[in-house]
């Protein structure tokens, strides 16, 4: 009897579970990207259940928010998907910080909030203890743009015993606050939530109108911030910031108005107005002998486009009898690498001839051409504070703060480091051969009116250092 022929298998037929496997695979990927994705959760969920669990254990918790310093910088240097990464690799290293059951999450762009699980021996020096080691792990290198990058950030505490109402909504806003009251102070400033912290919410953007009559009040004042001679100590310089003397806010720093200005075009009457105070000072410490070399102030490029703004200056300058070197005026690298711009180039020119020396602000971040340079007359490079944050222990930057100082050493034209914080980054800017430096590690902005007695200081300090070398070589 004749067996019956085996039963022939299609050849692909032994891949079809796989093949389908595929494409089932593939249709949730397509379903998973299609879905819509859900909001980043807050702390709020975690706080509620934490301080929940506090209250039956008589025990404490807390939440805090750490934010990057100087974020605009971060948001100009960075592509959105490079601030993602930098901002997954800060949570990535404070998680072996933390506790299994404590949590966090981003906040935005550029914050971190972090919710601390009930524990007994949670006390305020345990909570700053805390974050100094988060603001440690924060505060590394990162390869951003193609150079390393120094990110540092400042902190926000709120234990949950001092809020106002026991709630994670009212935890949540007060650890806001306290941010809030860090990054007044920032870099790397770390502020407990209390009572009479101002309330979390930004100021409202002022309109033209506001602005235009705090102008007219004269409500917007420059402060300075000193420039020191890496060659003989003393001071070499004076720049000019504007705050805004606000009668119900307080001192205002220019991210509360700047923008509000810029986009009402009233950044030209806010340059006249620093400038006519700003000489007024200089004449002021004149007759007082304090021996201040210049002032300088920052132009941008709406004042660059008024074809009258040499002739005010000058107007200015006779009207003080100061002496048109006295006065600095500083552009944005940007400007200068923007295409040439007739109108800025005439001014620059005239301000120039007019006698009042240029600096190229910002300098390394907009790849200003050489000729650019020229074209705008720079007599001084400000070295960007990125370049400067890990100077004295970062070997690149170091390299490429060498290589400026060269170039412009070529084109005889004066080098300034900006955002100078420690004496190693001091000392390392003065090996490096940078003739001027500036930042918190010198002296914070102040009123005109305090710089006399930080002036009186800052000489007492150099006079017994410039006095101890010789009485140890004699006691030698």
């Amino acid at each position: 009897m004749q067996q019956p022929s085996p039963r022939l298998t299609p050849p692909n037929d032994r891949f079809a579970p796989n093949r389908f496997g595929r494409l089932r695979a593939l249709w949730r990927r397509v379903v998973t990207w299609l879905r819509p994705q859900p909001a980043p959760q807050g702390p709020q969920p975690d706080l509620h259940r934490f301080m929940e669990r506090a209250r039956s254990l008589g025990q404490e918790c807390a939440c805090l928010f750490l934010a990057l310093d100087q974020a605009d910088d971060l948001r100009r240097d960075l592509a959105p998907a490079q601030l993602q990464r930098l901002r997954e690799d800060i949570i990535n290293r404070l998680r072996p910080i933390l506790r299994s059951e404590d949590t966090l999450g981003p906040d935005g762009a550029t914050a971190i909030w972090v919710a601390l699980a009930p524990t007994a021996k949670m006390n305020l020096e345990n909570l700053i203890a805390i974050s100094g080691r988060l603001m440690a792990a924060a505060d590394q290198p990162f390869d951003g743009a193609g150079r390393m990058l120094y990110p540092s950030c400042s902190i926000g505490l709120a234990l949950a015993s001092q809020c106002p109402a026991a709630s994670a909504a009212q935890l949540e806003n007060a650890a806001r606050q306290a941010l809030q009251a860090a990054q007044a102070h920032a870099p790397a400033a770390i502020r407990l939530y209390c009572a009479t912290l101002p309330p979390a919410t930004p100021l409202p953007k002022p309109s033209r109108s506001v602005m235009t009559q705090a102008l007219q009040k004269g409500q917007l004042h420059p402060w300075f911030q000193p420039q020191i001679s890496t060659d003989t100590g003393d001071i070499s310089g004076l720049e000019m910031l504007a705050r805004w003397h606000h009668p119900n806010n307080g001192v205002l720093p220019p991210a509360n108005f700047l923008p509000a200005l810029g986009a009402a075009h009233l950044l030209p009457n806010l340059c006249e107005q620093m400038v006519r105070a700003g000489l007024s000072w200089l004449s002021q410490w004149d007759d007082e002998g304090l021996g201040i070399p210049e002032i300088s102030i920052n132009l941008s490029a709406q004042d660059l486009a008024d074809p009258g703004l040499a002739d005010r200056i000058a107007w200015h300058l006779d009207r003080a009898d100061i002496a048109p070197h006295r006065l600095r005026l500083e552009i944005l690298e940007t400007i200068a690498a923007a295409p040439p711009n007739d109108a800025s180039t005439r001014a620059l020119g005239q301000l120039s001839a007019l006698g009042c020396p240029i600096d190229l602000d910002d300098f390394g971040t907009a790849n200003a051409s050489i000729s650019a340079i020229r074209r705008f007359h720079a007599t001084r490079i400000k070295i960007d504070r990125s370049f400067i944050s890990h100077i004295e222990t970062d070997r690149s930057q170091q390299q490429l703060v060498a290589a400026m100082i060269s170039m412009a050493d070529h084109l005889q034209i004066a080098t300034l480091a900006e955002g100078v914080e420690t004496a190693g980054a001091h000392a390392m800017l003065c090996q490096l051969g940078c003739q001027h430096v500036q930042g918190f590690g010198i002296a914070h902005p102040m009123p005109g009116g305090d710089l006399g007695k930080w002036l009186a200081s800052h000489r007492a300090k150099q006079g017994s250092i410039e006095n101890w070398g010789p009485k140890a070589r004699q006691a030698r």
